[in-house]
């Protein structure tokens, strides 16, 4: 954090379990867009490399997007907590449009015998989905990153990596979570939901937290 934040140790500390908890709710978002893409596709393998590339395009998007025009906003951590409630939002209707994604995918599967085809809507339908809630995860990283190095030297450096660091330890422990404990207990569509929730509650905590830092100078690209 800048040098001139208050509490800038107990501030790192909130972000770091913050970008943790959001890592972790990621990774069982992406277990449970396979699971929903699982049934409606009814593949396991055309599943997986739908989610995986819906998924992973969206995360470089939003970090590509985020990455050049982060340097306008004076409140990262502020558009941080506002994408982490975008999150927690298209996450909670999803159920629904996974829904209609398995009835428009029986539809055009029936109507066509080819292969390449079907993978194209495959990829289509699961990116219709998928694409805007991972967008706005991948934007995350550039903003908390920008708060976390605020101030020039390797310290900056370090804080940045601690977060990322942060972030993939909680994606795998995400991972786990989701496929072994979360989902069995609670089922898809209640998983989902309580994720949403812990995101918009990561999307609060990080706006008041924001309130305590000073503003970021904006620059032009």
């Amino acid at each position: 954090m800048g040098r001139n934040a208050r509490d800038p140790f107990t501030t790192f500390t909130v972000l770091g379990l913050l970008y943790f908890a959001s890592g972790a709710v990621g990774l069982v978002d992406e277990v449970i867009f396979f699971k929903y893409l699982s049934l409606a596709f009814g593949a396991t393998a055309h599943a997986s490399s739908a989610v995986l590339v819906a998924f992973m395009g969206g995360l470089a998007l939003g970090a590509m997007a985020a990455a050049r025009f982060d340097a306008r906003v004076s409140r990262p951590l502020l558009v941080y907590g506002a994408l982490e409630i975008a999150v927690g939002v298209l996450c909670a209707v999803s159920p629904w449009l996974f829904g209609a994604v398995a009835h428009l995918y029986a539809s055009m599967a029936a109507g066509t015998t080819s292969l390449a085809t079907l993978e194209l809507v495959r990829t289509g339908l699961a990116a219709a989905v998928v694409l805007l809630p991972t967008v706005a995860m991948g934007a995350t990283l550039p903003l908390v990153a920008r708060v976390a190095g605020d101030g020039a030297g390797v310290g900056g450096a370090r804080r940045v990596a601690t977060l990322y660091a942060a972030n993939t330890a909680g994606g795998a422990v995400g991972a786990l979570l989701g496929a072994y404990a979360v989902i069995p207990a609670l089922g898809l569509t209640t998983s989902l939901r309580a994720g949403a929730l812990v995101s918009v509650g990561i999307g609060v905590t990080a706006m008041l937290l924001s309130r305590r830092l000073p503003t970021i100078a904006a620059t032009s690209p």
